[in-house]
């Protein structure tokens, strides 16, 4: 049954901290920053303003100064050898990551998703943009090592690429296609379809057509990992994500840009909240 997303639905799963509540129990996110560094600068802080306690940002040598400048509460760290990540994979304090936005079609993002996803246990995971387009010819690869803790959002292009077998409806085909990876898949759009491997079907239609513009799809990344970091299941922290996403949108409305949509988002929270 389709149903339309609100807060109704999700309300009482948004984490809401007590007095007792210190930032690592609200979670740290870790995004992957690639060759287009903005990506990862968007969603961090987005991950951070949704609720998460920390958030570090990987990313190449030479982009740290950079990123390092940006928001003085998102901490960075250079990536050298592999190792180095895998250092960040077994922390167990790190409990969610965000790879693919800005990511750049190579063979290291390829193998840093598919080691996320082959961890044991289960890391908290969202797979963005080129963490997709990067499995165009290997679809079936990503798709084996998805699971029930990860959250995909493809926009219409990437999903046809990973599922070019499916046909009929965008609700018939997002349903297959979640029960396919075994995971939450956020079907992104002017009405944007949340399904869960389970069958259950969310239509997002709270949402504002000045969103269609570059990197506000990285925030919304950031908002899903930031909510799961939190604790909270992949399939509420993708209707939370959509639904406040879209709410800041129609709040901007004209001139609207990525940047604004975070600082919007407390006060989305408060209307619902207060």
């Amino acid at each position: 049954m389709l149903i339309d997303n609100n807060p109704s639905l999700w309300k009482d799963a948004f984490p809401i901290p007590t007095n007792e509540t210190h930032k690592y129990m609200r979670g740290h996110v870790v995004i992957v920053a690639g060759k287009m560094i903005g990506a990862a600068r968007l969603a961090s802080r987005a991950a951070r303003r949704i609720g998460a306690g920390l958030a570090t940002v990987l990313c190449e040598p030479n982009a740290y100064p950079i990123i390092a400048r940006d928001w003085p509460g998102t901490m960075v760290s250079s990536l050298g050898e592999g190792k180095r990540f895998t250092e960040h994979l077994v922390d167990e304090r790190k409990n969610a990551f965000l790879l693919g936005p800005g990511g750049g079609l190579d063979s290291d993002l390829k193998s840093k998703i598919l080691y996320t996803l082959e961890m044991g246990p289960k890391k908290a995971a969202v797979i963005d943009a080129d963490g997709l387009n990067v499995f165009k010819a290997d679809a079936s690869k990503l798709l084996s090592v998805l699971h029930e803790n990860c959250v995909i959002t493809p926009h219409a292009g990437e999903f046809t690429r990973l599922f070019p077998d499916l046909e009929g409806g965008r609700e018939k085909m997002v349903m297959a296609a979640a029960q396919r990876a075994g995971c939450v898949v956020v079907l992104k759009g002017a009405e944007t379809l949340i399904a869960s491997p389970t069958g259950e079907l969310i239509l997002n239609k709270h949402a504002s057509p000045y969103l269609a513009t570059g990197g506000t799809g990285d925030v919304l990344a950031g908002m899903v990992v930031g909510l799961m970091a939190q604790g909270v299941p992949a399939f509420k922290a993708a209707q939370i994500a959509v639904w406040v996403h879209g709410d800041t949108g129609i709040d901007i409305g004209m001139g609207l840009i990525a940047e604004d949509i975070i600082d919007q988002i407390p006060v989305s929270l408060k209307k619902i909240f207060a």
